[in-house]
């Protein structure tokens, strides 16, 4: 499971930060710039991570408000199914994910 998380975590990092910078992008933000914020704001949040060795979760509650943009935003990943997407890419990469 560690290599599969250290293996191919990084391309699924890679796909996150593709996606940040097309939304960037398509609000108006230049590709280069949206590169930039979007690979120094990752940075950060896994640092911030290491350091606390706070659960996401309560990382997540840390800078999100009642009814502000961030749960909004979060509520919307969820409503997309983004940590279905993320949990089967890690179960089918490690070949624990069976095909229908």
């Amino acid at each position: 499971m560690v290599g599969t998380v250290a293996g191919c975590g990084p391309a699924f990092v890679d796909v996150f930060l593709g996606a940040l910078s097309d939304a960037a992008v398509q609000n108006g933000l230049d590709r280069e710039t949206s590169y930039q914020v979007a690979a120094a704001m990752v940075m950060g949040s896994a640092k911030m991570a290491l350091d606390t060795k706070l659960n996401p979760a309560e990382l997540k509650d840390q800078v999100t408000s009642p009814g502000g943009s961030t749960i909004k935003g979060v509520v919307a990943l969820d409503a997309n199914g983004f940590r279905n997407a993320v949990n089967q890419a890690v179960n089918k990469a490690n070949g624990t994910y069976k095909d229908e």
